[in-house]
């Protein structure tokens, strides 16, 4: 198999250093982000944690997760 010369290298900390964090929210700047809200992965459930990471791999799959889960569907958004 061939290689991609131009495709990043998977799963790593992001170059910039900055976390992220994935979602189906449509967040603005100064935003905060809080627990206490519903959950995007379980229906009748409370996230008690906001989770950010340095991998964007990571907060991409969470956004795609948050949008393809039976809750109330909308666009997803990596912060």
């Amino acid at each position: 198999m061939g290689t991609w010369p131009d495709m990043p290298e998977r799963f790593l900390v992001h170059e910039s250093g900055k976390y992220s964090h994935g979602t189906k929210a449509d967040l603005r700047v100064e935003d905060f982000l809080t627990p206490g809200h519903p959950s995007n992965y379980r229906a009748g459930h409370i996230s008690n944690y906001v989770y950010m990471t340095k991998i964007l791999d990571g907060a991409v799959l969470a956004a795609e997760m948050a949008v393809r889960l039976p809750i109330p569907k909308t666009a997803s958004h990596v912060w």
